[in-house]
């Protein structure tokens, strides 16, 4: 599988809004079902607001330059059109024999992510397609070292940019003081904005 290469020079708008991003992600994905007044204004205050498109077109890049990755994503989304995993909902609207939520979570085996591509590879065990997925986003975004290594120095010192003046100034960066960061290194920027977040809302360590 080829990986991507990288522009010379980043976009930095760009940038800021791949850890908005994925700051949000890890806050859906921590904190479904009712949240606090504390988790909201962490969510508003980290919510990317333009870049959607440039970090999708992103992705798509990533997924092209690696041969064959498009078709292994797209063998991972569930079924639409009235077929569902086993255990979703079948035509006319029942539910299959033997249904549910394997392991509670939304979307069966494909998992709840709304369609993810890093977390779909992931959670059907393709590691080493989601770990090159995960290296070429941080290339392009200008998250890496000349050695191949995550920046994580670079990373921490954009995060506490952009919530300079805000309320959350100070649990966040708690959080960056305190989240280990073997997240990062290992290219999981969701992992480490999880732990982040829950600094941010509440000033302490996750729970979970």
């Amino acid at each position: 599988m080829t990986s991507c290469s990288a522009p010379t020079k980043p976009n930095v708008k760009m940038k800021t809004a791949f850890v908005l991003l994925a700051a949000v992600v890890a806050f859906v994905s921590a904190h479904r079902g009712n949240s606090t007044p504390e988790e909201r204004a962490c969510r508003d205050v980290l919510k990317p607001s333009e870049d959607k498109d440039a970090m999708k077109a992103n992705v798509e890049t990533c997924i092209a330059e690696q041969d064959g990755l498009q078709a292994i994503i797209d063998g991972l989304k569930p079924e639409r059109d009235g077929e569902r995993p086993e255990g979703g909902r079948g035509p006319g609207g029942g539910r299959r024999p033997g249904g549910g939520r394997p392991g509670g979570s939304r979307g069966g085996r494909h998992g709840g992510h709304g369609g993810n591509p890093i977390h779909l590879l992931e959670e059907n065990g393709n590691t080493e397609e989601a770990t090159a997925l995960k290296t070429c986003l941080a290339r392009l975004n200008g998250h890496l070292t000349s050695d191949g290594s995550f920046d994580v120095t670079a990373f921490q010192e954009e995060l506490t940019t952009n919530v300079a003046g805000t309320d959350q100034e100070t649990n966040v960066q708690l959080g960056i003081d305190n989240c280990p960061t073997d997240a990062l290194t290992n290219f999981d920027v969701h992992e480490y904005m999880k732990c982040v977040m829950a600094y941010c809302a509440t000033g302490a360590a996750p729970t979970e």
